[in-house]
């Protein structure tokens, strides 16, 4: 030893013994492929409702976050009444 303290060699990479692959799982293991992983499924739906509750909070928190930090506190304000207002009217006559 050289006086750094050796590590213990992990017995397999587990990308070579365990591939994440798509495939069916029935085909792999018939061909000899064991310990293959599935991708897990996501864990929740992707909807318009979704994406658009998502623009709109980017769109509308990202600008009053700017004037924030630029100290423009009234600016901000003043969005927040202004985006509050014109969205209202726009669910009240849709």
């Amino acid at each position: 030893m050289n006086g750094q303290a050796e590590l213990p060699q992990a017995s397999r990479d587990t990308h070579e013994t365990e591939p994440f692959l798509d495939g069916d799982l029935n085909d792999l293991e018939r061909n000899g492929v064991h310990g293959v992983h599935r991708r897990p499924p996501l864990l929740i739906k992707i909807t318009g409702y979704r994406i658009l509750n998502t623009a709109l909070i980017l769109a509308f928190g990202v600008p009053k976050a700017v004037l924030s930090y630029k100290g423009e506190l009234g600016s901000a304000t003043a969005m927040d009444w202004v985006m509050g207002t014109v969205i209202a009217i726009v669910f009240v006559h849709a």
